[in-house]
């Protein structure tokens, strides 16, 4: 996960595309997979931007199984909204894959138990946001009347894509979602330095 935010921070300031989705989607689909049936615990969430590796405990709980979904759902929305994934008019083309599997994980979620409706709600939420996107960008490209071929018309195009990323669908959730996490985050670090005042 430290990686893929690494190279999430170099798709961002490059606009360069990073094929991610082989290192992300995996971590969503297994978590839900029915096979997975995870423990009960009364551990606290595991904070992944601090760990590199997850304390033994934590393997196989739900709460480890929650984390997980939540965290690579938001690698792969931030992903997905990055200029060069949302800013491409292959865009509706690129997430057929990517909405086959989520909405494959979500229904085998939902039939096994697995998630306890959490991580399958988190992932729904996107999936929807991805399909939202999607007829976005094919909005976008409605009235186009050159072909692929014309690299130069396409790229004008994505230009002005990349202009309009932050209010597209996905813009907007990812938003909202750096918000909680940004929210999370304080509360975190108003917590940390109460107990270090009181030592």
């Amino acid at each position: 996960m430290h990686i893929i935010r690494s190279l999430l921070h170099l798709i961002r300031h490059t606009k360069v595309y990073i094929p991610l989705v082989p290192y992300i989607l995996p971590m969503i689909t297994t978590t839900l997979a029915p096979s997975n049936r995870p423990k009960s615990s009364t551990l606290k969430p595991i904070d992944f931007d601090f760990h590199i590796r997850a304390p033994q405990q934590y393997l196989k709980t739900k709460v480890y199984g929650d984390g997980i979904i939540e965290e690579a759902t938001y690698l792969l929305a931030e992903w997905l909204g990055s200029p060069a994934v949302i800013g491409s008019v292959a865009f509706p083309e690129v997430v057929v894959g990517i909405m086959v599997a989520l909405r494959r994980s979500v229904k085998a979620g939902n039939k096994a138990g697995v998630g306890g409706g959490k991580g399958v709600g988190v992932v729904k939420g996107l999936t929807e946001r991805i399909e939202e996107s999607s007829k976005w960008v094919e909005g976008k490209r409605k009235g186009v009347v050159f072909g692929p071929g014309n690299v130069a018309e396409v790229q004008d195009l994505e230009r002005d894509l990349w202009e309009e990323v932050e209010g597209s669908p996905l813009g907007r959730y990812l938003k909202i979602l750096q918000k909680q996490r940004e929210k999370r985050r304080t509360l975190l670090e108003k917590v940390c330095e109460s107990q270090l005042t009181s030592h």
